[in-house]
């Protein structure tokens, strides 16, 4: 009997060592779920600050085809230079707004496969710890049905014995 609480015993401290580890682990699983939510956050923030430039950008182009259309009526005039230099400077701007569009784009398309792996990563994680505890849940209850028919055996022999 004295063997069978010592077993008893380690389990027991080994039950509380996975509950232990599965608790880290799941508050883990939970930072990196609020990590995961914030830079989605911050992604929903430049996609929204990315879609104004690009309203932006569509006014200026506006700006500059009536721009376009002003001077083709006033070519002749004296002002015929200043509005094509205007309208240089403004197809200019445009040209880099448009580079700085495309980057930012890049940079965010590549921000969001890092947390879309991080997250597939997470999920992963998640269901191999799911998997092992359910093995150790099976192992334990196989030790406990072990350690009850030995000690069924057990008392049956000091029956024997006594009789």
């Amino acid at each position: 009997m004295c063997d069978n609480d010592i077993q008893n015993d380690q389990n027991d401290v080994e039950c509380e060592d996975e509950r232990v580890a599965l608790a880290n682990l799941i508050a883990n699983l939970k930072l990196d779920i609020v990590e995961n939510k914030k830079i989605q956050n911050q992604l929903k923030k430049a996609n929204a600050s990315l879609t104004q430039e690009l309203t932006e950008c569509k006014s200026i182009l506006g700006e500059t085809s009536r721009t376009l259309r002003e001077s083709n009526s006033v070519r002749d005039s004296f002002d015929y230079d200043k509005l094509k230099r205007k309208l240089n400077e403004t197809l200019r701007l445009l040209a880099q707004k448009d580079i700085d569009i495309k980057e930012g784009l890049k940079l965010k398309a590549y921000e969001i496969s890092v947390v879309q792996e991080k997250h597939d990563e997470l999920v992963k994680q998640s269901l191999l710890t799911k998997s092992h505890y359910e093995g150790l849940v099976k192992v334990k209850t196989k030790v406990i049905t072990d350690l009850k028919l030995k000690e069924e055996k057990d008392i049956d022999k000091m029956i024997s014995m006594e009789n």
